[in-house]
């Protein structure tokens, strides 16, 4: 007896076994797709989240600190920054992530509201968090391409952020 004959004995993947995985572990790859999805966040929920939480930062700084600080925003450079005011009454930028920067591609600043400010769309504003625990009551409007807007509002005593989907106006 010859050892080819042997080698026909042995069990192997046909090439249609080897198409039904395949197409099994892309149907699941397709199924799952959709449940990862709900990790990703857009660049316009991410801003207003990353917003909200720099503002949190700052009301506990001015509180812990007794020192003040403040938010600055360039509508037209579309751009923002965290600042601390120093003993010798000059601004001073917070250094790392903290310290502000642009607002990812796609998404823009486009109206600010600040109590007792007004409206703004152009040109640069601040809101000032103090030391007694208070900054005036903000909305922010942002705006992603694609007309999607979120609004979202800074509480006057706790810097709580509240977001809405659309153009929200808050009491």
């Amino acid at each position: 007896m010859s050892e080819a004959g042997s080698l026909n004995n042995t069990r192997a993947f046909t090439l249609v076994e080897l198409g039904l995985v395949l197409l099994l572990l892309s149907l699941f790859g397709l199924l799952s797709l959709p449940a990862l999805d709900i990790y990703r966040q857009d660049a316009l929920d991410q801003s207003a989240r990353r917003l909200t939480s720099l503002a949190r930062h700052l009301f506990n700084e001015a509180a812990l600190t007794g020192a003040r600080h403040r938010l600055w925003f360039d509508l037209d450079g579309q751009n923002y920054r965290a600042e601390r005011l120093q003993d010798s009454g000059e601004w001073l930028r917070l250094d790392g992530r903290l310290g502000g920067g642009t607002w990812p591609a796609g998404v823009r600043l486009c109206e600010l509201r600040i109590e007792e400010q007004g409206s703004l769309t152009r040109g640069t504003a601040t809101v000032e968090f103090l030391p007694q625990g208070y900054l005036p009551a903000t909305t922010l409007y942002l705006q992603q391409e694609g007309d999607r807007q979120l609004s979202l509002h800074l509480e006057p005593l706790s810097a709580q952020g509240l977001i809405r989907e659309g153009h929200h106006v808050f009491d």
